[in-house]
């Protein structure tokens, strides 16, 4: 069988990479993105995946929405450096988050739509969280023009169907789903689920956060993936072992590896 991609995960200095590696891969999960939520994050991501050399492990460099009023000015200078190591495949995650709105929404647009010209002008895929701010998500993804020369993606998505398929007409995007599909409650995502195109679906944990069931309230990490898998796998009616195929090769297409 294929092995399964974790496009997005979070590693904290807590954690022992070595230990999450190694139980992503006795569950079948051979890929994994560890996503950087401000720019001391991606320096830790980027050295962690320096000492482990192993090519199937990505790294990203961005800010998060909660952090974007820490950011009066964004050191480009460095962002490039960042995204010049081998291990970095895209930019995020950035975007826009409504719903707790820890930072002003005018600093989370404005940093949004500068790592969106970053993202354009190195060519690199984007990695997009969107909470409660679809408007104006879709208004600074459609005015910076990046969708056409980057692949966009929005992850963890619990966005309706119509913007699902509004993204996905507009900006050709790439939507991530994780243990939420899992949830009773979420017939929304499960809805929004139907409406994305088979090339364009990818799976991620967002661990440590948004456990599966079985393991709902636990520490997510990204050898539960398989649990996700297999309830979009029903969701969609086809086997488990398409899904797994079908996710992981987009998943290299959309990171370029």
């Amino acid at each position: 069988m294929c092995e399964l991609f974790d496009t997005h995960f979070h590693l904290y200095p807590e954690d022992d990479l070595s230990q999450i590696l190694a139980a992503a891969r006795q569950a079948g999960v051979g890929w994994l993105t560890a996503v950087a939520s401000d720019l001391p994050d991606a320096e830790r991501l980027t050295a962690e995946a320096d000492k482990h050399v192993d090519p199937r492990l990505l790294t990203t460099v961005g800010v998060h929405p909660h952090q974007a009023g820490e950011y009066a000015e964004i050191p480009l200078r460095r962002v490039r450096e960042l995204a010049a190591a081998s291990s970095v495949k895209a930019i995020g995650e950035v975007g826009l988050d409504y719903h707790y709105e820890f930072s002003a929404a005018e600093e989370q647009c404005r940093v949004f739509a500068v790592f969106l010209e970053l993202a354009a002008e190195l060519g690199m895929p984007v990695i997009v969280h969107c909470r409660d701010a679809y408007e104006d998500c879709f208004r600074v993804i459609k005015e910076s023009g990046v969708f056409e020369k980057c692949r966009v993606l929005l992850h963890s998505y619990t966005g309706n169907p119509e913007w699902a398929r509004r993204f996905s007409g507009e900006f050709d995007a790439w939507f991530s789903f994780n243990g939420i599909v899992t949830f009773k409650k979420a017939d929304n995502v499960r809805a929004s689920l139907a409406a994305v195109p088979d090339e364009r679906l990818l799976l991620e944990t967002d661990s440590p956060y948004l456990a599966p069931i079985p393991h709902r309230g636990k520490r997510n990490q990204p050898a539960w993936l398989p649990f996700t898998a297999a309830a979009v796998a029903r969701e969609r009616d086809c086997s488990v072992e398409d899904i797994v195929s079908m996710t992981t090769l987009n998943g290299r297409v959309f990171f370029g590896v």
